[in-house]
């Protein structure tokens, strides 16, 4: 696992908490901003709903002992392995068809799982999308059965729209989501995204 830690180009470093489809407590915000007024005064949020605190490098210690004190270990970051999953609102949405956000939450234990490349996930309740699901490596979308899988989506440079895989239901999230980073692992070539894993081998591997 890499550590969440990355130079920035004004000298100072961000340290980014493991930070489950982006929930985080009172206490660890708390401890968020000390860590903060103590370094470069900042915090951002990320595009894969993370946190990152802007310290000084003396401070890297302090920071890790500090977020451990407050339940958060240093998270995940890097371009191969399973990154931290976005969720939606969930149950807290008139429109979500499933709790997304503690799904989300519970599959985060997959995070910094190796891979080929970098996996990222995204669990909406609903059609609406609200975590990119249809544009992100795997991708969930709650229904009254449970979940519609997609994978192979990506938002980058060369932009994909997921595929539809199957539909699981609520209490197979979890494990669905493992056996396609397994079949990744098995199929997937170095630096490959899996969009290029089911162009090169079909998506059936998935299934």
């Amino acid at each position: 696992m890499v550590d969440a830690i990355a130079e920035q180009t004004n000298g100072a470093v961000a340290v980014l908490p493991a930070t489950p489809a982006g929930v985080i407590t009172a206490k660890q915000l708390e401890a968020i901003a000390k860590l903060a007024n103590d370094g470069a005064g900042l915090v951002k949020l990320t595009s894969m709903q993370r946190i990152a605190i802007l310290v000084k490098k003396e401070q890297l210690d302090t920071a890790r002992n500090q977020l451990a004190d407050a339940g958060m270990k240093v998270g995940v970051v890097g371009k191969r392995e399973v990154w931290n999953p976005m969720g939606c609102t969930g149950a807290l949405c008139k429109y979500s068809r499933q709790d997304a956000l503690s799904d989300a939450v519970a599959i985060a234990d997959l995070v910094g799982i190796k891979t080929p490349r970098q996996v990222k996930i995204g669990v909406s309740g609903c059609q609406n999308s609200c975590a990119w699901s249809k544009v992100v490596d795997i991708g969930l979308i709650g229904n009254k059965e449970g979940y519609d899988i997609y994978i192979g989506g990506d938002a980058g440079r060369s932009p994909h729209i997921g595929q539809k895989l199957k539909t699981v239901p609520k209490e197979n999230v979890v494990s669905a989501v493992k056996e396609i980073v397994d079949r990744f692992n098995a199929y997937g070539k170095d630096g490959e995204h899996i969009y290029q894993v089911i162009e090169r081998v079909g998506l059936d591997v998935f299934r």
